[in-house]
């Protein structure tokens, strides 16, 4: 999160005091992040970095939502650690349109989909941010796609700079990809100090790609290049988080067209992700299986006995939820209690910690099979 970062010798590096505490951070990897900050700190009634500014939002609020939109050393539960309620924390989130905050708490069930959706359209912006809900049918039917675009890097940043990727010059902000890849971070500041022409081998739409990904502008289209050049350029957070979006679309039956290219993009990773190749192998069907195992011929035999198994006999159960939603959800005759929490999270309903019980026919459900 934020407070791993040493800002000292960023270019861009500004002071936001929020009421009474000070956060020292990024003012380009902020504007990259968010329309608010990109206006004020670099819109046309700015005036120029001016090195510190006051907001009045509670602090701890944002504090937790900056530790959400820096980059994890290590990719964990965005709110394992937060001092906010989450209401709050995503209340400001959508105040300062800080989307990739609002997608890792939408994609990380931190409450349930109901309540996420309900405080949007509560503060009339669902039109706005409705393609952040993978569930959301109607807005994919009438075509609400409001996927902003990268913000541009202007010459007024502080830290803007400009690498060659296959002979094109792109200009870029080179703290906010300092901030998210180590190797980058090398690349482009050299003994502390900003470097410019650095030579990138990339074909030049996966490295745009790219930089619309590290603003958390995630496409709706994706290739597995995409996550093979974040793997290489050491950018993990945003690639792990790019992947749980996928993933997520996947179970929700919302990209079931992606679940034989997610697989073969995970068979070709050391090591391999067992339980999750298992779990999409019963989003696809035979055939797919099939073309899946003979691209894939080094897949161990434990794991290709696995996911050739047949599909197990599904049914749907309708579920009440203790918000009074209905869920309509697919399971298989054997899964388990656990298993089908899992799911029912994925479709919407976190269950909270204070209703750790499953009720069916008036008794309560112990672990095991249902």
């Amino acid at each position: 999160g934020h407070s791993l970062y040493d800002h000292s010798f960023h270019p861009d590096a500004v002071m936001l005091r929020i009421r009474t505490q000070n956060f020292v951070v990024s003012a380009s990897y902020l504007a990259m992040q968010s329309p608010f900050f990109y206006d004020l700190f670099y819109g046309p009634n700015s005036g120029g970095l001016n090195g510190r500014y006051e907001l009045d939002f509670d602090p701890h609020t944002f504090g937790d939502l900056l530790d959400m939109v820096y980059p994890c050393c290590k990719y964990t539960q965005c709110c394992a650690d937060c001092s906010s309620s989450t209401s709050t924390r995503f209340s400001l989130a959508l105040h300062l349109k800080m989307t990739f905050a609002m997608r890792r708490m939408i994609s990380e069930r931190v409450m349930g989909m109901l309540e996420l959706e309900g405080l949007v359209k509560e503060k009339n912006r669902w039109e706005e941010y409705s393609y952040l809900f993978p569930s959301d049918k109607q807005s994919e039917e009438r075509g609400v796609k409001s996927v902003p675009s990268l913000p541009p890097v202007l010459a007024s940043f502080p830290d803007t700079t400009t690498v060659i990727v296959n002979g094109v010059p792109i200009r870029v902000s080179a703290t906010t990809l300092a901030l998210h890849s180590p190797i980058l971070r090398s690349m482009l500041f050299v003994d502390k100090c900003l470097a410019n022409d650095v030579k990138i081998d990339m074909d030049v739409s996966i490295f745009l790609s790219i930089l619309r990904l590290t603003a958390g502008i995630f496409p709706s289209e994706w290739s597995g290049r995409e996550l093979d050049a974040l793997t290489t350029l050491g950018i993990t957070g945003v690639r792990d988080a790019f992947l749980q979006s996928i993933k997520h679309k996947v179970m929700l039956g919302r990209a079931s067209r992606d679940c034989k290219q997610l697989m073969l993009h995970l068979l070709k990773e050391k090591p391999l992700d067992v339980g999750t190749l298992e779990l999409l192998s019963g989003y696809v069907d035979k055939k797919e299986l099939d073309e899946v195992m003979m691209e894939c011929t080094d897949i161990p035999p434990d794991v290709k006995t696995n996911l050739a198994k047949p599909p197990e006999e599904k049914f749907h159960v309708f579920v009440k939820t203790y918000t009074g939603a209905t869920r309509v959800i697919w399971i298989t005759s054997t899964i388990s209690v656990l298993a089908f929490v899992k799911l029912l999270e994925w479709h919407g309903e976190a269950l909270p910690p204070c209703f750790p019980r499953m009720v069916f026919s008036g008794k309560m459900l112990e672990p095991g099979k249902l």
